[in-house]
C-alpha cells in the first residue's frame, strides 16, 4: 500500500482522533496541504478566498442554479448512492458540481439515476476554451452574477450532483427550449455538492465504479458538509 492510499484509508478510519482532524482540516478558516488530498498538486488547488470569509453555505447560494442540498435531500441521496462516478474534462466538471452547468449532454444513454460522482480528466483545460465557456454561461444568466471557480483542478474527485434524468435531444427541446446541451442524450441534473477536500482519482470510460475507500471518504466529507450546515441554520 501507498503512502498516499495509507493516508486516504486513515481519513475513512472510525477513530475520534482521525474524524476530528479531518473536520478541522475541511473547514477552518486557513487555507493550507491538508485542504487536498494526499497526492493532489496542493499550490494548484488553492481555494477561492471567498470560501474562507463568506463560508460554504453563502458561497454555494451565489451561484445560479445551485442550491445547497438540505439535510433530508442528502440522505435521500446517500440512499440512491452507488458509488458510481462519470469523469469529465475541465472546465465543464467544475462547472456542474459549483452548480452552474445543470445539463450534461453525451452520445450515449443511461439509465443511473440517483447520485453521479463527478471527476474531473488529467487533461489540462485550455485557457481560452475556459474563457469561452465562462462567456456561454454569462449569456445564459445575463442577470445574475455568476461566480465561476479560480481554478480548474484535474485528475480528482470534485463531488457529485443527482441525476433526475436522461432525455433524448428530441424530448430534451421540448423540455427545455434552447437548452444548453445539443448532444444526443441530456442528463438533467440537481443538487451539485462541491467537495471541499479533493481526491486523486484515475477515470474510466462512461459511468464506472468509484474505489470503495475513495468513496467511503468522500461520502464521510459530505456528510461533515451537512452537519456544519444545519449547525449554522
Amino acid at each position: 500500500m501507498s503512502q498516499d492510499e495509507d493516508q486516504i484509508r486513515q481519513m475513512t478510519s472510525d477513530s475520534s482522533n482521525s474524524g476530528s482532524k479531518l473536520q478541522h482540516d475541511m473547514f477552518i478558516g486557513v487555507a493550507s496541504d491538508r485542504d487536498v488530498a494526499p497526492g493532489v498538486n496542493a499550490p494548484l488547488l488553492k481555494f477561492d478566498p471567498s470560501v474562507e470569509t463568506q463560508g460554504y453555505a453563502q458561497v454555494t447560494r451565489s451561484n445560479p442554479g445551485q442550491q445547497l442540498p438540505r439535510v433530508q435531500d442528502l440522505e435521500l441521496q446517500e440512499m440512491s448512492d452507488t458509488g458510481r462516478c462519470l469523469s469529465m474534462h475541465q472546465p465543464w466538471a467544475s462547472l456542474l458540481v459549483e452548480g452552474i452547468k445543470l445539463h450534461e449532454g453525451r452520445t450515449w444513454y443511461s439509465s443511473h439515476r440517483g447520485r453521479l460522482w463527478i471527476a474531473s480528466t488529467v487533461k489540462p483545460p485550455d485557457q481560452e476554451v475556459v474563457r469561452a465557456i465562462e462567456n456561454q454561461y454569462r449569456v445564459l444568466y445575463p442577470e445574475t452574477e455568476v461566480k465561476f471557480p479560480s481554478f480548474y483542478p484535474t485528475g480528482c474527485l470534485l463531488g457529485c450532483v443527482n441525476v433526475d434524468d436522461c432525455l433524448p435531444q428530441e424530448e430534451y427541446q421540448k423540455k427545455y427550449p434552447g437548452g444548453e446541451s445539443d448532444s444526443p442524450y441530456v442528463f438533467i441534473c440537481s443538487n451539485p455538492i462541491s467537495l471541499r477536500l479533493r481526491f486523486p482519482i484515475k477515470g474510466a470510460h462512461k459511468i464506472y465504479a468509484l474505489d470503495k475507500t475513495i468513496h467511503q471518504a468522500a461520502v464521510k466529507c459530505i456528510q461533515k458538509m451537512s452537519k456544519v450546515q444545519a449547525n449554522a441554520a
